[in-house]
């Protein structure tokens, strides 16, 4: 069996009988600002937004471009929506490609990206080819207990992101989706560096827990403040925002621990806050059988829920100004109505929020952003 480092060299040699040459096989960095090319490939990282593979994991969708003696071409690295990197190639004596021959492109691309996905499991070079910086432990740590950033089913769309990637501490998100619902939470711990990540991933670990176990929305809540609160005495908490949405209703319920409410966003605009009274956070709940307080709402086809952290809109300028509310939802709604896919929509708000400050944020910042189409047929456009 193959190697990890070994899989762009398998990918060139199962496309040598096409013809095909200068086959790279490009990683996303966990930042999401660049691909970086497996070896045996070298040179720098493409900018995603100024290189023909970085369209085609932008849009996921493959791009073409007419070169002397032939095209190149470019596809997406997808693990179902999870994207993953991009497949450059060129071939030789074409002008372009008939739908037969993209389509078979398009499917060996697909087997790729599964190769990608497999082999990571067994060794850590593709991990290192798509790091562009090293990575603390306490990111270390919550990159192993993320789910994909990404996922997909009729009717649904769910994608996140964190930053800073490589030192993220303290927040952390997760979501599980099981027949008619969808489970998900977002949560910030308090602190920094590894102590931090300790502590978030053990609420997420109490979250999955009691998820695994059928526990009711209320029920979860407390194990995960149980969990906290016993293994971190003495003040540690974690903010939190847990909920449940039902996918055949649109019916949305959840619980606020000390943490900003998400938003609603309507025909591609914020329409509203899914305000609820905030508990105090996990850790410091400590309450009784009858006393949790449970927001409940329904969305309409084709509404989006973005759930964030405090980092997203705490972070200043160089004036002192903060990011806010107000600018997150602009920068969401401009988003929404660029017509991009629901993971790339997620990524240009992540960039404005980098872009406040300078392009490195102050604090934690971390999104889950939740469409719902009531079964209409599957899409990754527009939120």
């Amino acid at each position: 069996m193959a190697t990890p480092d070994r899989v762009a060299a398998l990918v060139a040699d199962a496309l040598a009988p096409t013809g095909a040459h200068d086959v790279v096989v490009y990683l996303v960095d966990y930042a999401q600002r660049g691909l970086r090319p497996l070896p045996p490939a070298d040179g720098p990282a493409l900018d995603l937004d100024d290189s023909l593979p970085g369209t085609a994991f932008r849009l996921m969708q493959p791009q073409v471009e007419e070169r002397a003696g032939g095209v190149r071409v470019a596809l997406p690295l997808l693990d179902g929506v999870e994207r993953l990197g991009a497949l450059a190639l060129t071939l030789p004596g074409q002008t372009s490609l008939d739908r037969a021959a993209m389509h078979v492109l398009t499917a060996f691309a697909s087997a790729a990206a599964e190769l990608v996905t497999t082999k990571g499991q067994y060794g850590d070079s593709l991990s290192r080819a798509a790091r562009d910086q090293p990575m603390s432990l306490a990111a270390e740590v919550q990159w192993q207990c993320l789910p994909p950033l990404t996922f997909a089913t009729e009717g649904l769309v769910v994608a996140g992101s964190v930053e800073p990637s490589y030192q993220v501490g303290g927040d952390s998100f997760d979501y599980a989706a099981d027949g008619s619902c969808l489970r998900f939470a977002v949560l910030d711990a308090k602190g920094h560096g590894l102590q931090a990540s300790l502590l978030s991933t053990t609420a997420v670990a109490a979250y999955r827990n009691a998820r695994r176990i059928g526990a009711p929305l209320p029920d979860v809540v407390r194990h995960m403040d149980a969990a906290v609160s016993q293994a971190f005495p003495g003040g540690q908490y974690v903010t939190a925002v847990v909920a449940d949405l039902d996918l055949e209703a649109g019916r949305l319920r959840w619980v606020l621990a000390g943490h900003p409410a998400p938003l609603v966003l309507h025909e591609g605009r914020v329409e509203r806050t899914l305000a609820v009274e905030p508990h105090p956070p996990l850790g410091l709940l400590h309450l009784g059988a009858d006393a949790l307080r449970v927001g409940e709402t329904t969305l309409e086809p084709g509404d989006s829920v973005l759930a964030y952290t405090d980092g997203v809109v705490d972070g200043r300028d160089e004036q002192g100004r903060f990011f806010g509310v107000e600018r997150l939802v602009m920068a969401l709604t401009e988003a929404a109505g660029a017509g991009l896919p629901v993971p790339e929509t997620l990524r240009q708000v992540t960039l404005r929020v980098l872009g406040h400050q300078a392009g490195r944020v102050q604090d934690d910042a971390t999104q889950l952003l939740v469409e719902w189409r009531s079964g209409r047929e599957k899409q990754l456009s527009p939120v």
